[in-house]
């Protein structure tokens, strides 16, 4: 008699163990720097989180991202196999563009998740200005990436390493 063994993924202690709370946060202090309301939207799935800020596409931000659970081997749209806990950054949208509020907004995000046991960020830059926008974070490009839409990941162990909080920017209004 033939025997098959049917494998269910497992969540490992990171999702188990992930605070939603933190997002709530973060939507605080998105708010704060955008200036108006931020709602978000957390959707739970057995391998995977989804949160979305501002969900309905109201306002001038959109921010959507997912949490992955290593037991996932692949996650198609991000090209990196997950052997590891990674947050996939799907789409980031702020306007007006060009004043630093998505340098802003980042940066909150990294400072967040230092304290997670989060690995990896992933993303795919769907231009050369946007790569250009996640490089100076100390995104890279994944070594076999398509040149359409490049895959960029940032390694979080050595932030969550730091002992200093991560570097923050001031900009300065230049008069014209």
């Amino acid at each position: 008699m033939e025997q098959w063994e049917i494998r269910q993924p497992k969540l490992t202690h990171v999702l188990k163990n992930t605070d939603e709370n933190l997002f709530q946060e973060l939507a605080k202090d998105f708010s704060a720097i955008i200036g108006s309301p931020v709602k978000v939207s957390i959707v739970k799935e057995k391998e995977r989180w989804m949160i979305f800020y501002n969900p309905s596409g109201e306002g001038l931000f959109r921010f959507y991202i997912s949490l992955h659970d290593p037991s996932m081997k692949e996650y198609l749209t991000s090209d990196f196999e997950l052997d590891r806990p990674v947050i996939q950054i799907h789409e980031l949208f702020v306007h007006p563009i060009g004043q630093g509020l998505g340098t802003q907004l980042i940066f909150k995000l990294l400072d967040r998740i230092q304290d997670t046991k989060f690995e990896l960020i992933v993303l795919r830059a769907e231009s050369e200005r946007a790569a250009r926008f996640w490089i100076k974070f100390g995104f890279e490009y994944k070594e076999d990436t398509t040149p359409y839409m490049p895959s960029m990941s940032l390694d979080l162990v050595p932030i969550q390493r730091r002992t200093t909080p991560v570097v923050k920017i001031q900009f300065k209004q230049t008069s014209t």
